[in-house]
This record gives structure tokens, C-alpha cells and sequence, in this order.
């Protein structure tokens, strides 16, 4: 699904810079974030407007915004796991060798 959702609607420039080496199966691949900042009763109201979502009527919001089936509340540790510290430490590699900034 991932990938017809590229094929329709990337950019020609990104398709040509873009090699797709092998296509899994369903994984989280869209991410809404929520600021630490905000009290806990706003963000339990978008986290359930966001759920709304997932009702059959709103399926083709879901579709055509995501090209996705369903939304799934979560936070980082359940959703990356321990790949957010192999960002972590791409980032801190890429700042060492080529002076990029994160």
C-alpha cells in the first residue's frame, strides 16, 4: 500500500532520487506529534479527534490524506523503540564526521 501510495502521488523529482529495495508489510509510517507543552486534557481530546478517524465513514480521509486504513494512538518508545537510539546515533555520527548540526 506504501508504495502505490508513492507511486501516485510522490513528486517525479523524489521518485527519480527514491530506489525502493524491498516492500514489507504494514509498519508505522505516518507520525502526529504532540508537544510535552500541552496539558494533558487537550492532548486526550486531538488524540481522540484523531481516532474518529478510524470510523468507516471517515475511511477515505484516512485513504486519501495517509493512504493508510487506520491510526493508532502510541507513543515514541512503543512506536520506535530502540531505533530512536540508532537515530540518535546517526545523528551524533553525521555532526562528528561532516560538522552537521542536528
Amino acid at each position: 500500500r506504501s508504495v502505490r501510495f508513492f507511486n501516485e502521488r510522490a513528486d517525479s523529482n523524489i521518485k527519480s532520487n527514491v530506489k525502493i529495495m524491498k516492500e514489507i508489510g504494514k509498519v508505522p509510517n505516518h507520525v502526529i506529534v504532540l508537544s510535552n507543552a500541552l496539558d494533558e486534557s487537550s492532548k486526550l481530546e486531538i488524540i481522540e479527534t484523531f481516532s474518529k478517524l478510524n470510523e468507516p465513514d471517515n475511511a477515505h480521509i484516512l485513504d486519501n490524506l495517509y493512504g493508510v486504513s487506520s491510526i493508532v494512538p502510541t507513543n515514541a518508545v512503543d512506536h520506535i523503540g530502540a531505533f530512536g537510539y540508532a537515530l540518535d546515533n546517526l545523528s551524533a555520527i553525521a555532526e562528528k564526521k561532516w560538522n552537521i548540526a542536528p
